[in-house]
């Protein structure tokens, strides 16, 4: 039997971690992510330890770390100058020296990596992905960061988990206070979505109903086998 390829796609909040870490602990799920990618990709030009990436709230905070003078690749840093000139925060008089020597977010170096990574090949994380699945022989994957803007394409993302013999894509949504709802967020058109799972009560009723799609897919699996 092909593997079991699980996206998980939903606004921040929504409840993706959580269910990841549910198919972790009770269903053998083995967690991948298109950010893993991205960061240790990073963290390879820019010789930092993966942490840098991994607290939320430093993430937002400009570190000298990660200026673009120590990145080691030169096209990525050729790129990023351009695209400062391109939307005016560099005029073509001014010196490059400021921009390469200022201290950047995380957040800002993933958001421009991503872009640059996507801008010239679109499908980059994605191949990556499942090189890495196939690497590892892992039998069930979930995948929690399923964005429509992870690629240059919006329904790339959702076409190529669709892909995969047995995959499903599942978005999760929840029910937010307009003030806290996450605007940058575009959902995939309800046609590349298998399942919607709403996640409103309790953490204990949204982990009940994982469990209940679940089971139904895969028993919806083993039926085709069996015929």
């Amino acid at each position: 039997m092909s593997p079991v390829l699980l996206g998980l796609t939903g606004p921040k909040g929504a409840g993706r971690l959580t269910a990841t870490n549910h198919l972790i602990k009770h269903h053998g799920f083995t967690a991948m992510s298109f950010q893993s990618i991205a960061v240790q990709e990073i963290c390879h030009c820019w010789v930092v330890p993966q942490r840098v990436f991994d607290n939320a709230t430093g993430s937002i905070l400009p570190s000298r770390y990660l200026c673009l003078r120590r990145c080691n690749n030169e096209k990525f840093v050729t790129w990023v100058l351009q695209h400062e000139l391109n939307r005016g925060a560099l005029t073509k008089d001014q010196s490059s020296l400021h921009t390469l020597e200022l201290a950047r977010s995380p957040t800002w170096i993933m958001a421009m990596w991503c872009a640059w990574r996507t801008s010239q090949d679109e499908v980059h994380f994605l191949t990556k992905l499942y090189k890495r699945i196939k690497a590892q022989g892992a039998e069930n994957v979930v995948i929690n960061d399923v964005q429509p803007q992870n690629t240059a394409h919006p329904h790339l993302a959702a076409t190529v988990i669709h892909s995969g013999a047995e995959a499903e894509l599942w978005q999760i949504d929840k029910p937010e206070p307009f003030d806290e709802r996450d605007f940058l967020y575009q959902p995939f058109p309800s046609e590349l979505v298998d399942r919607f799972l709403p996640n409103v009560g309790s953490v204990t009723t949204f982990l009940e109903l994982i469990d209940l799609h679940l089971a139904n897919w895969k028993f919806n699996i083993s039926k085709r086998f069996a015929g």
